[in-house]
Formats: C-alpha cells, structure tokens, sequence
C-alpha cells in the first residue's frame, strides 16, 4: 500500500493505526513505526529541498 499525500487522510492512516496498536495489534504498531519514520523522511528531504532553492550552486 502506498502512503497517502493527503494530510488528512495521513492523520486518518495514523488514527486508525495507533488504536489497532493501543488494543495489542503487534502488526499496526510495526506498520504505524515504519510509515512514521518515512514521513519524517519524506518532511526532512522536502523541507531541504525548498530550504535550498533559493542558494546558488
């Protein structure tokens, strides 16, 4: 499954996760690790990306 782009359907994603995880779901907690770690991947590399448009190369 790919990760949503949308904001609201990532909080959605992550809502429904977290309470799978919060009841002893072992896999959701796993799986709501992993896409958190990739979002926080994918923030950082945009906020760089934007960070250095603006500086000669």
């Amino acid at each position: 499954m790919t990760t949503p782009r949308d904001p609201l359907q990532r909080d959605r994603l992550e809502e429904r996760l977290h309470r799978q995880a919060m009841s002893g779901d072992r896999a959701a907690f796993l799986r709501l690790r992993g896409l958190r770690r990739l979002w926080r991947a994918l923030d950082a590399n945009r906020k760089s990306k934007t960070r250095n448009q603006g500086e000669p190369r």
